[in-house]
């Protein structure tokens, strides 16, 4: 008699993508949680410096969280190819030292401020070839050429948010450590990820 507790493979399959979609999610709703909640709950300000700045305040468990959830479902990700399994391997390592390497809050970086930047921006890089050169590619489950330019925008966010956050801190960071601009780039590399991430698995699905 066949146990009825025992989940089917189209039940496994269902949790599989649902927790797939869970990390497109995060990128998207990850900076407005650490905005609302940081000044909702502890009273402080809506808007840091950085992402990373918000680790210094009342929500550093939602952001090292956030960013484990997501390091973890990518570095055990399932891709179409070996490509995207490459892919999110690495780009899991990186959003797990992003988290276990804070940077500092004011002052020189220091050694885990520069891996932490060091991951970040490389996790930005490996998020967008993603986006760009993987998710827009032909395949038993390829997008239209509408969604496939959505991931290639969405990909090219992302190279321009690395360009940006390069130059920002190379020539402008000293002179103005309290700009919101590290915050608002960051924010929309995050949501250029999450949409290009959900986009990718609506075709998943469709394709299971």
């Amino acid at each position: 008699m066949e146990n009825d507790t025992i989940p089917s493979d189209s039940q496994h399959v269902r949790a599989y993508m649902q927790l797939r979609r869970s990390v497109g999610w995060i990128g998207v709703f990850l900076p407005l949680l650490l905005m609302t909640g940081n000044a909702a709950v502890f009273g402080g300000d809506l808007v840091l410096p950085s992402l990373s700045r918000y680790y210094f305040t009342g929500m550093r468990d939602v952001f090292v969280g956030g960013l484990c959830a997501m390091g973890m479902f990518l570095f055990y990700y399932s891709g179409h190819d070996a490509w995207e399994d490459w892919a999110g391997n690495v780009a899991g390592g990186f959003a797990l030292l992003v988290a276990f390497f804070p940077t500092v809050e004011s002052g020189p970086l220091g050694a885990a401020g520069i891996v932490h930047y060091a991951s970040a921006i490389a996790l930005f890089l490996v998020l967008g070839a993603c986006s760009f050169f993987l998710f827009s590619r032909q395949r038993p489950h390829s997008p239209d050429r509408t969604l496939a330019l959505v991931h290639r925008i969405c990909g090219a966010m992302m190279f321009l948010v690395v360009v940006g956050i390069a130059v920002f801190f190379i020539v402008f960071r000293e002179d103005h450590p309290d700009s919101y601009f590290a915050f608002v780039v960051e924010t929309v590399a995050l949501w250029s990820f999450g949409v290009s991430w959900l986009i990718e698995g609506r075709a998943l699905e469709k394709d299971k």
